[in-house]
């Protein structure tokens, strides 16, 4: 069989990547800590939707300090991941709005095809905030509440669509 699409998640720490992940899963796969810089590893999963399939990998938050003695491995991580995604999700925070860390992250990926998309966005009053994404450069940054599930099935819908076509795998 050949290898699936794969989408990775990239943000800074405590954005709600693996929150996202698991709501996409629809069930819990990877840790879900209010404590920065718990996903050190990647961790991944096949996800079916829309008839394709494609594999979701969540990374390790970018933010951590030079002396950080993960910082390296998780730093090697996301690279790999990046370099490997078919479709990067960057994930900002609504609530937090743009930070210059955004900025920076922004540039990691700039030959690849991004999805921006803004989580803890739980109504429209914090909705408002999103305009100021949209100078991150990757268009307007579709709304999620991940926690919730608000909006993951929209966004499953648009990776589904613009991925490969990709066989669904006998479980």
């Amino acid at each position: 069989m050949d290898k699936l699409p794969v989408v990775v998640i990239v943000g800074r720490q405590n954005v709600g990547k693996s929150s996202l992940m698991n709501a996409m899963a629809q069930n819990r796969l990877a840790i879900v800590e209010p404590t920065p810089g718990v996903t050190r590893d990647r961790v991944s999963t096949i996800i079916a939707h829309q008839g394709k399939a494609f594999e979701v990998v969540d990374t390790g938050g970018i933010g951590l300090r030079q002396g950080d003695p993960f910082f390296e491995e998780v730093e090697r991580q996301i690279e790999n991941a990046i370099a490997e995604a078919h479709v990067v999700v960057f994930l900002v925070d609504a609530q937090a709005g743009l930070t210059s860390l955004d900025r920076r992250i922004a540039s990691r990926f700039r030959d690849k095809t991004v999805v921006l998309v803004a989580n803890k966005a739980d109504n429209a009053e914090i909705e408002k905030n999103l305009p100021d994404f949209y100078s991150l450069g990757f268009g307007a940054a579709a709304p999620v509440a991940a926690a919730h599930r608000r909006n993951t099935r929209d966004l499953l819908e648009r990776l589904a669509e613009m991925l490969p076509p990709a066989a669904v795998p006998p479980r």
